[in-house]
Formats: structure tokens, C-alpha cells, sequence
């Protein structure tokens, strides 16, 4: 027995890996040299029949294909033809349903816009009804605040008056607070009242005099 396939085993087992032969560095084996790889051989029945079966295959295959083309292609055209034939009767049917559907659809949408319309102007004339009321309001209290202000009349300071008012208002009454009030709601004056002649003001002789002027 050789000694070779023990001692690659053994360099197998310890890990080294064998070096395989490069047939571009290394010839080819002297035993192989004869061998020469002959083509494999062809029937000729054999290849005779497979070239029959396939051409008839093909011909099968692309009639049956041409046949399907035309089928579809005939239905296509008949399919057609049947759309574009319309009688009369048909085409008045037609016409007399489009006809009542938009009358239908008409009366429909007129009495949609209708109580739309109205739930509008029901709407606009509350809100003006609203508006005149409150202007009624505003007016009314413009005219009462104008009242009580024209019977304000003669207590009113005007250009008129303002000398006269300016004597009363410096001449008037000092009011006196020396008072209380005790838990029945009387009035209990103090014992020595003000004193009312000490606080008149003499407007005459308060009145400044006009002042020189630089010429005189």
C-alpha cells in the first residue's frame, strides 16, 4: 500500500490545506494525453422526428393564436356595430326618462331653494325687526335725556347768566354738618350753630381792578 494518501490524510487532519495542481503551470497527465472527448452522436431518425414535431408545433401554436385574434377582433366589431344601432322607439324612450328625471330634479331642487330663500329672508327681516326695536329704544332715551335736560334749563350756566350764578354760588348758605343722627333717625343739631353772616363775600370788593398798562 502507498504511503501517499496516508500522509496527505494525515496533513488533512492537521489542518493544512492540500495544493491543488494549476493546469495552466502544471501539463496535463501523460495518461490523459489519448484521451480526446469525441461529440456526442446524433440519431438521425431521432433528430428528423424532433425537427417534424417541432415545426408542426409551431404551426399549431400560431393558428391557434391567428384564431383567437380573429375571435376577439370579430366580437370587438360585432360589440360595435351593436352600439351604433339605435331604432326610434328607443331613442323616444330614452328622451321622454331624461325628460322626466329633469322635471323631477327641477321640482326638487325649486322647493329646496324655495324654503332656503324663505328661512333666509325670515331670518334678515327678524334681525331687522331687532334693529328698528333697538333704535326705537336708543331714541326714546334720546329724547327723554333731552327733555330732562331742557327742564334743566334754568339751572344752567350760560354767557348769560354767568355773573348772576358766580354771586349766588359765592353768597349761597354754607351748608352745615354740625349733626348727627340717632338710631330713630332724628336729627340733632349742635349747640353752636355756624355762624352763616361771617362767610358772605363781598364780590364788589373783590373784583381786581384793571391793571396798569406799561404806557401809563
Amino acid at each position: 500500500m502507498s504511503k501517499l494518501p496516508v500522509f496527505a490524510k494525515t496533513l488533512a487532519d492537521m489542518g493544512h490545506k492540500r495544493v491543488r495542481k494549476n493546469p495552466r503551470i502544471y501539463p496535463k497527465a501523460k495518461g490523459k494525453f489519448l484521451k480526446v472527448r469525441q461529440p456526442t452522436p446524433v440519431d438521425p431518425v431521432e433528430d428528423a422526428l424532433s425537427k417534424k414535431w417541432w415545426v408542426d408545433y409551431r404551426l399549431q401554436y400560431e393558428a391557434v393564436r391567428s384564431l383567437f385574434q380573429y375571435e376577439i377582433y370579430r366580437h370587438q366589431m360585432e360589440a360595435i356595430s351593436a352600439s351604433r344601432i339605435d331604432h326610434e322607439t328607443e331613442r323616444n324612450r330614452r328622451h321622454e326618462l331624461t325628460e322626466t328625471w329633469n322635471k323631477e330634479t327641477f321640482l326638487l331642487a325649486t322647493d329646496k331653494f324655495e324654503r332656503l330663500l324663505k328661512s333666509l329672508v325670515d331670518k334678515q327681516t327678524d334681525r331687522l325687526i331687532d334693529f328698528q326695536n333697538k333704535q326705537a329704544k336708543s331714541s326714546d332715551k334720546l329724547k327723554a335725556d333731552l327733555d330732562a335736560v331742557a327742564t334743566l334749563t334754568g339751572q344752567m350756566i350760560t354767557e348769560t347768566n354767568l355773573d348772576d350764578k358766580i354771586d349766588e354760588i359765592m353768597n349761597c348758605d354754607v351748608v352745615d354738618y354740625n349733626f348727627v343722627v340717632d338710631l330713630s333717625g332724628n336729627i340733632v343739631r349742635g349747640t353752636k350753630p355756624i355762624n352763616n353772616e361771617l362767610h358772605k363775600v363781598d364780590v364788589e370788593g373783590n373784583i381786581q381792578e384793571e391793571p396798569f398798562s406799561a404806557t401809563s
